[in-house]
């Protein structure tokens, strides 16, 4: 089953194992993200990959740069893809469906419809053309914000 992760778990399970993917110890990454302005130990690795330590929003788009992985993919990417992601606090989703959200793909509602409608779909669905099919069905509606960002919302069956 799914474990309930927080954003900040999330990451630093992200980091640990893009670190390992880089087959880089925590000394380099600490000493990319000093090159990079952001003067770091190993120690401080050794604590956000456990957990010990929290990464601000600062701290995480550096890793992000460090690590040349996407800010989403660091909280909701392959390293967490089979748990669920605590969004905030009463709001927790599967970890592919907070990266569509993070991405600007999904707009989340209410999430006791969304997820009625999202379980047990996930990667499969995505495979299959979900997304086209809802748009198909007339499901989806697109919302265009004041800086000309468009979302596109999934509404339920």
């Amino acid at each position: 089953m799914a474990s309930r992760l927080t954003p900040s778990q999330a990451v630093a399970r992200s980091v640990k194992r893009a670190r390992q993917l880089q087959n880089w110890n925590q000394q380099q990454l600490a000493h990319r993200l000093t090159e990079l302005g952001l003067p770091t130990r190993q120690s401080t690795i050794a604590r956000i990959e456990t957990g010990k330590r929290g990464v601000s929003l600062d701290d995480a788009v550096a890793l992000s740069v460090a690590l040349d992985v996407p800010l989403v993919r660091l909280i909701a990417g392959q390293a967490v893809d089979d748990e669920q992601i605590a969004l905030a606090p009463a709001e927790v989703f599967p970890a592919e469906l907070a990266r569509l959200h993070l991405v600007g793909s999904v707009h989340l509602g209410s999430p006791a419809n969304l997820s009625t409608w999202w379980k047990g779909h996930g990667e499969k669905a995505r495979e299959e053309g979900w997304f086209e099919r809802a748009k198909e069905a007339g499901r989806v509606r697109t919302d265009t914000a004041s800086d000309g960002t468009t979302t596109y919302v999934v509404e339920e069956d």
